[in-house]
């Protein structure tokens, strides 16, 4: 079960779980609070240290979210690239991990090929050792951005595949997602019959 910054934040720095400060420090710094990501990353860094093995996987995707939040973003896709290459701290490691957040910065700055690649080495990999296990979060994000790269490409096969896996993926979704599955059907619907 995981903490949530509600629960976490207001907590006193002796009561926070380690383990739960990236995704935390993540979190603040995707609603724009990076002021409050860049404390907490602060007091991590001086709880912890580079000697702590956690910290040491884990700690470049709070830089990177706290880079992508003030819109530096080669320094965002280095740090979650750093992340995906680091030691796994503990058995919640996920093998995939940076990939997919930096590929989509990279797609939103107009860097399509390295973002395909970002994007097809995340989905290549199982985000759990043994399995086909996809973060919720990103997985159906990334298919979608995939097709659409692929269309900017003219590679009209590869789009509709990747358009067709959203759907099939969604296909039950309920609002507001439904409307996102209804637009990525339509562009299939539109390469497909083209």
């Amino acid at each position: 079960d995981e903490t949530t910054d509600d629960e976490f934040v207001p907590a006193t720095r002796d009561d926070r779980d380690p383990d739960e400060y990236p995704n935390v420090i993540a979190l603040l710094a995707d609603v724009g609070r990076v002021r409050d990501a860049r404390a907490l990353l602060d007091e991590w860094r001086s709880r912890a240290g580079p000697s702590d093995l956690g910290f040491r996987a884990d700690s470049a995707q709070a830089v990177g979210a706290i880079a992508a939040a003030e819109g530096k973003w080669d320094s965002a896709v280095a740090a979650f690239v750093a992340w995906n290459g680091s030691i796994a701290a503990s058995s919640r490691h996920i093998y995939n991990r940076g990939l997919p957040e930096a590929a989509a910065i990279l797609a939103r700055n107009g860097k399509a090929d390295s973002a395909v690649v970002l994007f097809e080495r995340a989905l290549a990999t199982s985000s759990l050792f043994g399995g086909e296990i996809y973060e919720a979060a990103w997985y159906p994000q990334a298919l979608s951005m995939l097709g659409d790269l692929y269309e900017a490409r003219g590679d009209r096969a590869k789009a509709a595949d990747y358009y067709r896996r959203y759907v099939d993926l969604l296909k039950d979704a309920d609002p507001p997602v439904a409307s996102q599955v209804a637009a990525v059907r339509a562009k299939l619907a539109r390469i497909a019959g083209s």
